[in-house]
């Protein structure tokens, strides 16, 4: 990297934060994927054992 233009270094950097950015909020979105995925497998889990008490 050494000797490269410092408007490129610029760039390299503002690449390297958005990437950065992308990644967290990925992160993010995954960690509700995961939370939404479990709420459901409870709701489900309740459902049937309300199902099976009135049976």
């Amino acid at each position: 990297m050494e000797g490269l233009p410092s408007s490129v270094m610029l760039t390299i950097t503002k690449l390297q934060c958005l990437l950065e950015s992308k990644q967290e909020r990925i992160e993010a979105l995954e960690r509700q994927v995961q939370d939404l995925q479990e709420d459901r497998r409870t709701s489900l889990v309740l459902a049937w054992s309300r199902c099976l008490k009135v049976r």
